[in-house]
């Protein structure tokens, strides 16, 4: 088989570059998905003026950071793709880098100091670069000078003036090779590129990127995915236009472009801090660089003012921090340009998954996936993200699942299923495959399942609707959640009535290949109901992806309640992408948030617009100023088709894909591509911890036994690659495991389970919470698995009652804290806390009917000294504070046949004028004592809470009442209430026979 290079499939001859081994010393210091913050810029190349004083110092510096021996297996990959026939192109990737110098902690930026110290304005509009020339040839540098004459100007109108008014030095330096691509230093304001090759449209196109630094030149922005995603978007934009450089196609290999195909590649695991990882793991370079381009090259289609105004915007408000603060740098871009693709700016940043600048750590895989005509390319790159941004090669073998495209088929490809990925070797991290399908009945939606050491990605393929010559297709598509219907789409020359088939549709759009157009795509399935989209296109052709199932439109209320806070998703994928409109709450007054498991160890929330856009099976918690009445449109799951809900290493939201109530046992959870199995038995295989739990407002998180829909979840994974929870087609007969339930629960009908003693704290009326402490019979590893549960992440006003305990260095809260049945001698540490200003809390313990008789439970409050013996006392109250409250308890178990308090040898005897009270003391005890008529009412107090010590003692009544009056013969009842320092009390009765 002989593959065509034309349009996008350049990229299949880019394989994992390795080797650009120096960190840099920057990083974010905020972490926020699409909003995060950093102190520098990751990407450069850096050079420590401090250490590094000599020429031949910071030559070897950049060498070292941007090293052409470690870009070489680019061209290895190229050639093994042309042994294997794939291409005859030509193959110059070229990657030019920016320089910034240091010394100590601080950047030198000597234009930006002088233009601050001369009180003059950033980008003033008089502002130009003057280019000097060294070390060329003078043919080469009139060669240099005829291009800038005529792309300069462009650069100015397409970017805007520079933001300082320079020299640029351009120096032919022969120790940079081509793949390198070049250089521009901010503080010596120098480009330095290798001599002229014979590709001079490439070589130009590589001189205008370092150009367009050396328009930000100081002001560079702090993250790749803006530096050069911008930069590189500008030069597409500018070398096109008419006497800037003829023969430049921007479909060629050199100048990475991505837009043709960027729908099926926008994935998550694109985003990142830097391309350029300090390991010099450079699998994902290529892949990142093509997107971010393309991502911004969509909004100079949405508007050619763009890149100008946005740098304009930024100079006027530049600061030292702005260059690295995603969620700013937004609001400006949202500024000059409030829609993209027919969406609010914000909510379409939040899609492009490139532009994600936030670390999500974690062992991640991601295949760039290249429709042809009869086939489709996989690049398979298989990579370990770490928390700042670090990536490494990881080892595995892929394998793949082609689906026909009704999912009743498995079609067959010549060239196999499996994806064999090394981590070391000439493309570590790298698999490569072109699966090709034959006489599968004509065109149609392939998809391609992909799984890898437990991750698994599905991958829409259109096949057979795909082009390359001037006669057929040059836009085309994937429809999602459906087979067939109608395309409309206007722009260009339009396509009406064009027919959907099998998941898959095709038209041609232009005479000759696309150039930049904003297109709207309308699909009209079977029902007569339309998804209709815009989209930014631009040269060579392009892949439309519609969600075109059956819609519904569903009405649910959201009741504000006393807070105003609830746990909600949406049983549908909407048809509007912003939740402000789909809500209808103006985005002034929206608090809607999401939890992340991926960021930092433990995870943390993304507050909209920066949270995940809603979809089948995203968890929310949504904050309400009014009840609100939702009325959405959007697709539904199928209902006889299985439902999975990725989740990732740690706690996860979810909500509910169907629109009926599921019962929690009916659940499952698949790792990797094993069969999926029961709640129950996740939780023996330690796949998910026990309890999938809920929120109502008052109670706080309580263990669900239902999901139902609106209303969102949370479920604790323990499989480090993360898993799948399953929802059974509706059609499908749940068994439901009381077993399961019980289990989940973690009541006293567990097997094993001999004891809970549940403490609940409450505040303000409204808010409680509870936790359980409990005993296990034969406990041992694995007990803290199948018993004892992590607490959701808290969100809002909160109560809580948790258990903590330190796991490897690190302290984790507990709903749950299961010990040995036989619990004497141990001690729980309890953390109560309550985020309610001025309002007390109550400690209390309602139910100890499951607690041995030979357990003494006593909770101790080291900030006071106090200790309150739980079986005889209700609860205790903590003060309120002017800021909440925060108080670290304890509760000891201790057995009372070894130390406890009891009263023995009990005697009362009377005479005419006394009654001789005798007991013994095993311990030191405040000792209450009283005399109580046989109705028990008190007759005569004898001693309140007097401390006495261990061993024999006495008291005497002398026969008179409370007023000072005898008492009549009769029969009295002698009260002894003894309690111990540690609060455990005993209370002993003897009758006395009193004749006068």
């Amino acid at each position: 088989m002989r593959l065509k290079t034309q349009g996008i499939l350049w990229v299949v001859y880019l394989t994992l570059l390795s080797g650009i081994a120096v960190a840099g010393p920057f990083r974010n210091v905020s972490n926020v998905p699409f909003a995060s913050r950093c102190n520098g810029p990751q990407g450069a190349i850096v050079i420590d003026d401090s250490r590094l004083q000599t020429a031949a110092a910071r030559t070897s510096a950049v060498q070292a950071q941007h090293s052409a021996a470690s870009l070489a297996p680019v061209k290895a990959g190229f050639r093994r793709l042309q042994r294997a026939g794939l291409s005859t192109g030509r193959f110059d990737p070229r990657f030019p880098r920016t320089i910034v110098h240091t010394r100590g902690s601080s950047l030198v930026l000597p234009d930006l100091v002088k233009t601050q110290q001369a009180g003059k304005t950033i980008g003033d509009p008089t502002n130009q670069i003057t280019f000097a020339y060294s070390n060329w040839s003078d043919a080469d540098r009139l060669t240099l000078q005829s291009y800038l004459s005529t792309a300069y100007p462009k650069a100015r109108l397409y970017y805007g003036p520079p933001a300082f008014n320079i020299t640029v030095t351009i120096v032919r330096d022969d120790t940079i090779k081509d793949i390198q691509g070049g250089t521009y230093d901010v503080s010596t304001n120098e480009i330095h590129i290798p001599s002229l090759s014979d590709n001079v449209p490439e070589d130009t196109f590589v001189l205008l990127l370092l150009v367009l630094k050396a328009f930000h030149d100081d002001a560079a922005l702090f993250y790749d995915a803006w530096e050069d995603g911008m930069a590189g978007a500008a030069a597409t934009a500018i070398q096109v236009q008419p006497g800037v450089s003829p023969g430049f196609d921007p479909k060629d290999p050199g100048p990475l472009y991505g837009l043709s195909v960027y729908e099926p590649q926008n994935h998550p695991n694109l985003g990142n801090s830097t391309f350029y990882p300090s390991s010099g793991f450079t699998g994902m370079l290529v892949w990142r660089i093509a997107m971010a381009r393309a991502a911004w090259l969509k909004c100079w289609i949405e508007d050619s003012t763009f890149f100008s105004r946005f740098n304009q915007a930024y100079y006027n408000e530049y600061t030292s921090s702005l260059a690295g603060d995603t969620l700013r740098l937004r609001e400006i871009a949202a500024g000059v340009l409030p829609t993209v693709e027919g969406m609010d700016f914000q909510d379409w940043f939040v899609r492009q998954y490139v532009l994600d600048t936030s670390v999500r750590a974690g062992l991640k895989e991601f295949t760039w996936n290249i429709p042809l005509e009869t086939a489709v390319a996989l690049i398979c790159e298989h990579y370990l993200t770490d928390a700042d941004g670090d990536e490494s090669p990881r080892s595995g073998q892929a394998r793949t699942v082609y689906w026909s495209y009704d999912f009743s088929v498995n079609l067959y490809a010549e060239e196999g299923n499996l994806i064999d990925i090394s981590a070391t070797g000439e493309t570590p991290g790298e698999g490569f495959l072109i699966p090709t399908f034959f006489n599968i009945g004509g065109a149609q939606r392939v998809t391609v399942q992909l799984d890898l050491n437990g991750l698994r990605s599905y991958y829409p393929f259109p096949y057979g609707v795909r082009g390359f010559d001037s006669s057929t297709n040059n836009l085309y598509g994937a429809v999602l959640n459906t087979t067939s219907g109608t395309m409309d789409v206007t722009g260009g020359a339009g396509l009406s009535g064009t027919s959907v088939s099998r998941g898959v549709w095709g038209g041609r759009i232009t005479v000759s290949d696309l150039s930049p157009l904003k297109l709207t795509a309308t699909f009209t399935n079977g029902n007569a109901q339309t998804v209709t989209r815009q989209v930014n296109v631009g040269w060579d052709s392009y892949m439309v992806v519609h969600d075109g199932g059956a819609q519904n439109t569903l009405v649910h209320t959201f009741t504000k309640g006393v807070t105003g806070l609830q746990m909600m998703s949406l049983p549908l994928t909407p048809l509007s992408s912003s939740a402000a409109t789909l809500l209808g709450i103006p985005s002034a007054d929206l608090l809607l948030a999401s939890w992340d498991p991926s960021l930092g160890s433990d995870g943390k929330y993304r507050v909209w617009p920066d949270c995940e856009p809603f979809s089948l099976g995203t968890g929310f918690w949504l904050r309400l100023l009014n009840d609100v009445t939702v009325t959405v449109s959007g697709v539904p799951a199928s209902t006889t088709d299985r439902v999975s809900i990725p989740l990732k290493l740690g706690w996860n939201m979810f909500g509910s894909p169907r629109q009926d109530t599921v019962q929690v046992d009916a659940l499952k959870i698949q790792v990797g591509t094993d069969t999926p199995v029961t709640l129950a038995e996740a939780v023996t295989k330690r796949y998910v911890q026990v309890g999938i739990f809920g929120y109502t407002e008052g109670a706080g998180y309580q263990l669900a036994t239902e999901v139902t829909p609106f209303s969102a979840y949370w479920i604790r994974t323990l499989v480090s690659a993360g898993c799948r929870l399953v929802f059974e087609p509706v059609t499908t007969t749940a068994v439901q495991s009381r077993a399961v339930r019980a289990q989940s629960q973690a009541s006293s009908s567990i097997p094993g389970l001999a004891w809970k003693v549940p403490i609940v704290v409450q505040s303000g009326w409204v808010r409680s919470d509870q936790a359980y402490l409990g005993g296990v019979k034969g406990a041992s590893v694995g007990t803290d698995a199948l018993y004892d549960m992590q607490a959701p992440p808290a969100f809002g006003p909160v109560v809580t009652a948790r258990f903590l305990r330190s796991e490897q260095g690190v302290e984790r809260a507990y709903l749950t804290d299961v010990r040995q049945a036989d619990a004497a001698g141990q001690t729980w540490s309890l953390e109560v806390t309550s985020t309610l200003v001025d309002q007390p809390l109550r400690i209390s313990w309602p139910d100890l009917s499951s607690l041995p008789a030979g357990l003494r439970p006593v909770l101790v409050d080291p900030t006071t000294g106090t200790r309150v013996y739980l079986r005889t006392t209700p609860g205790y109250v903590l003060p309120a504070t002017s800021t909440g409250v925060k108080r670290r308890l304890q509760i000891e178990m201790s057995s009372t046949t070894t130390g406890g308090l009891v009263v023995t040898a009990v005697s009362a005897r009377a005479t005419k004028s006394t009654v001789g009270l005798a007991y013994t003391l095993s311990r030191d005890a405040s000792v209450s004592a009283r005399a109580l008529n046989i109705a028990g009412r008190q007759v005569r107090r004898l001693t309140t809470s007097q401390v006495q010590t261990a061993g024999a003692n006495s008291l005497v009544w002398n026969l008179c009442n409370d007023r000072g009056t005898r008492v009549p013969s009769g029969l009295y009842l002698m009260e002894i209430v003894a309690q111990a320092e540690d609060g455990q009390s005993v209370r002993v009765l003897r009758a006395v026979a009193v004749n006068r």
